[in-house]
């Protein structure tokens, strides 16, 4: 069977995916071991607590652990999707390059990089000779 190459826009893509999932995890276990740190290691008091206002770093930082490691194994899944020219990577890698845009300033460039990677003939060719 001919192997067709990843054209250069879809492996510059894919590697943005790549990046940004392994920023989105290793972001996601610092925020987790920063929140381990100063509940557990350092175990400070209540009041010490409330001056640093542990109530709302608590849950938000529950809530950014969480939204760090599914954007982070998205993009990854992506990119895995992108490299096995599977149709819904490109879908997912479309999805995430407009979600990307409004993230002023290096989500803009780097989504419409990434859209301009996934559309075209030499993307259509990627992805249409997997059928």
């Amino acid at each position: 069977m001919n192997e067709l190459p990843m054209p250069g826009k879809v492996a510059a893509a894919r590697s943005v995916f790549r990046v940004l999932g392994a920023l989105g995890l290793i972001t996601a276990a610092a925020v987790l071991g920063i929140i381990l740190y100063g509940s557990l290691i350092l175990r400070l008091t209540r009041e010490e607590h409330s001056l640093l206002g542990y109530a709302v770093l608590g849950g938000l930082g529950l809530a950014l652990i969480v939204l760090f490691f599914v954007s982070g194994s998205l993009a990854l899944l992506v990119a895995a999707g992108i490299t096995r020219r599977r149709i819904w990577g490109r879908i997912g890698g479309l999805v995430l390059g407009v979600l990307m845009i409004p993230l002023l300033p290096i989500g803009t460039v780097l989504g419409l990089f990434v859209l301009t990677g996934l559309t075209g003939r030499d993307a259509g060719d990627w992805f249409g000779a997997a059928r």
